[in-house]
């Protein structure tokens, strides 16, 4: 009999992150745009709703930094203020493999999650994601969100993007479009908000 875990694990989401999780786990909207500044946890958030995502439905999941070795840096083997691994959000019980070369866990459910860089965004067509998280992506292109748009629709999947502000750019042209749609979750906050 597999053991129950409580989700997320070692993570309680600040106040303002509350909306994010209530309307991406509990209200089931597919599609979010968080744009935060830096040190706002984003990628921590969007971390811990993942692996209840992983769990839910069997899949392949990517999580996109600009770079790749910004996955490395951010999250692979990124420790928080309370000397703990960002990973330690999955489970040991819950982990089938780890692989330090390529970023990639795989679950004992199927499921696996690898980080990836966008500039090799061509290395993702073709690939099969029913979640994708797309971090920083002001400074991404966004060539990979429209390869990636027909496969999750296709595969009635979900994308979260979060960005630091960085002027009118493509991420800014997008979040304005999105902002008012139904089914966006959208979510933009300054430096003087949220701390707490």
């Amino acid at each position: 009999m597999q053991e129950i875990v409580d989700l997320p694990l070692k993570f309680k989401p600040r106040d303002y992150q509350k909306a994010f999780f209530k309307a991406f786990l509990h209200d089931k909207i597919k599609n979010c745009f968080l744009v935060l500044p830096r040190r706002f946890g984003k990628d921590a958030c969007m971390l811990n709703a993942l692996v209840i995502k992983m769990l839910e439905r069997v899949g392949n999941y990517y999580y996109v930094f600009p770079e790749i070795g910004q996955g490395r840096k951010a999250i692979w083997d990124a420790v928080n203020k309370e000397g703990e691994n960002f990973l330690d959000c999955f489970p040991p019980e819950l982990i089938r493999k780890k692989n330090q070369t390529t970023m990639r866990l795989e679950l004992t459910n199927g499921s696996s999650l690898q980080f990836v860089g966008a500039s090799r965004y061509d290395y993702l067509v073709g690939s099969n994601p029913v979640g994708v998280v797309l971090s920083e992506y002001a400074i991404q292109t966004p060539l990979l969100l429209q390869f990636l748009q027909p496969v999750l629709a296709q595969n009635e999947g979900w994308v979260l993007i979060n960005t630091t502000p960085r002027g009118h750019n493509h991420a800014y042209k997008l979040y304005n479009k999105v902002k008012d749609d139904p089914r966006w979750f959208t979510m933009h906050l300054n430096c003087l908000e949220g701390f707490n």
